[in-house]
């Protein structure tokens, strides 16, 4: 077994960059340790070809001068345009961080006190809410400036009156050069800054083959790497009191491991890592991931393990859905698991056994064994149905014995099977019950209420009841009611639903 076959739902290069289920905002990363632990071809870093083609060439032929590349670039992971998936950039906002940075320099202060300095450093952030093309416009007019003042240095030395402000800026950065060699460089560079702005463009909203990516590396070593760079990431943002949606994989590559050492208990993969002090961790492995990674659990209780169902590749991608899973992740909140039961990945509802012998489809009265099969056959329909999770109800007594069963377009399908589950006896008189989040909401207030006497009182409630009459008809209009439901305010969501069974659910008797 190996380390990409042990990551289950999750391609192990997906887990990092584009899981499921997904997750809303992103997390950043210097490149150093994926230089540091890189594969080598012929005696050049594989990662380093990658990054040359992607960064390096096409921001020289932006700026055209190497000065660009002495400050290495962060990727960022975050969800795309329209919310479904996530993907991998270089980071727009590390990037203008740094060019905004060079601004804030002795000679950029020039008559200003440090009031004016700072407003005209927000003054610059600010026009980022404004887009991309007016944040370049700005920048060149700082720099366009700069630039104007660096080159009268170099036409009159002592002589201009930006000389003493330059040179104490020689004396923080111009480190192994002369005077005017500094200056000389400065200037080249803002230069090129001020003319090759306006080329960028569209270069940060281009998206990088995460696949490609992961080729530069053994997949052990990316997989440990990765999980090393997210650690430290929800780390530095641990004093904001919840760690980043990031973590995720923190859980898929513990579950990995768990899996890979069932095989190979000596299972011990090594990276090298950097950390932002600049001291390398020369021995870090699966070990030293796993102490930290429970340490991380230990002071996060509100962290909840995920667990999927099993997933075909059509099915993976409703777990995409940025906007509908965060909705949807609230199933774990503890005021929700109070009432409801996720079942564990692989546990399926109980069938009954049948005795066909013994099955009389001419009697005026369906035999047990009869109903025991269409019971069955229910089960089997609705857990191949295409639900998002199958919460069981457990703690509200009008619903004892229900399955909750729901949909990316907001549909809750309710349906009981057995009067008792460990006697396998089929439930009586009973219905499928197909509704919106806010009826199911709405419902689940209402202290001891019996369903079909809301529906009675309630026709224009919007819960639409399906006979248990024939099995056919049954399966026909369940499928019509889920997949071409008339019904308002389609999406909901869990959440409200959810939270709301979580609070109201504790005081129903």
């Amino acid at each position: 077994m190996t380390i990409e076959e042990c990551f289950k739902q999750n391609n192990y290069v997906e887990a990092v960059f584009d899981p499921i289920p997904s997750f809303d905002g992103y997390w950043t990363f210097s490149i150093d340790n994926l230089f540091e632990n890189s594969l080598m071809e012929n005696n050049k870093s594989l990662f380093g070809k990658f990054y040359e083609e992607t960064y390096q060439k096409p921001m020289l032929n932006i700026f055209h001068n190497s000065n660009i590349l002495k400050v290495l670039p962060f990727m960022v992971s975050l969800p795309n345009e329209n919310k479904i998936g996530r993907c991998l950039k270089y980071s727009e906002q590390h990037f203008y961080s740094f060019i905004i940075g060079l601004l804030n320099q002795n000679v950029d202060k020039y008559k200003r006190n440090k009031e004016e300095q700072k407003a005209f450093i927000e003054s610059i952030i600010a026009e980022y809410q404004n887009g991309r093309e007016r944040l370049n416009e700005k920048l060149v007019e700082a720099i366009k400036i700069k630039c104007e003042r660096l080159k009268d240095v170099l036409d009159n030395e002592v002589n201009s009156e930006y000389f003493d402000v330059v040179s104490s800026d020689f004396d923080l950065y111009g480190h192994n050069l002369e005077f005017k060699d500094y200056v000389s460089d400065a200037y080249s560079f803002f230069k090129s800054l001020e003319e090759g702005l306006p080329n960028l463009k569209d270069f940060f909203d281009q998206k990088l083959d995460y696949k490609n990516l992961a080729k530069c590396f053994y997949p052990d070593t990316f997989a440990l790497l990765f999980a090393k760079i997210i650690y430290e990431y929800c780390l530095s943002h641990e004093k904001e009191g919840r760690i980043p949606n990031a973590y995720t994989y923190l859980m898929f590559y513990k579950k990995a491991i768990e899996e890979m050492i069932k095989t190979d208990k000596k299972y011990d993969p090594r990276i090298t890592y950097i950390l932002p002090s600049g001291a390398k961790l020369r021995r870090y492995s699966r070990w030293d991931f796993q102490k930290e990674y429970h340490s991380l659990i230990d002071r996060h209780q509100e962290i909840k393990e995920i667990s999927l169902p099993s997933l075909n590749a059509e099915e993976k991608d409703r777990y995409k859905d940025i906007s509908f899973m965060e909705k949807y992740n609230h199933l774990y909140d503890d005021d929700v698991t109070l009432n409801w039961r996720l079942l564990p990945e692989g546990k399926r509802i109980k069938q009954g056994n049948v005795n066909i012998s013994r099955i009389n489809s001419s009697d005026n009265k369906k035999s047990i064994e009869e109903r025991i099969k269409e019971v069955n056959e229910r089960i089997k329909t609705l857990e191949s149905s295409g639900y998002i999770g199958l919460p069981r109800v457990s703690a509200n007594q009008c619903f004892a014995g229900y399955y909750a069963f729901f949909y990316p377009n907001g549909i809750v399908v309710l349906e009981k099977f057995w009067e008792s589950e460990e006697e396998l006896i089929p439930a009586k008189y009973n219905a499928t019950y197909v509704m919106n989040i806010d009826n199911f909401l709405e419902m689940s207030k209402m202290p001891k209420i019996d369903l079909m006497e809301y529906i009675k009182n309630n026709p224009d409630n919007g819960v639409k009841r399906i006979y248990h009459s024939s099995y056919n008809y049954w399966q026909v209009s369940l499928n019509e009611a889920i997949n071409n439901p008339n019904l308002e305010d389609k999406i909901n969501m869990v959440v409200d639903f959810i939270k709301n069974m979580g609070s109201e659910g504790k005081t129903h008797e």
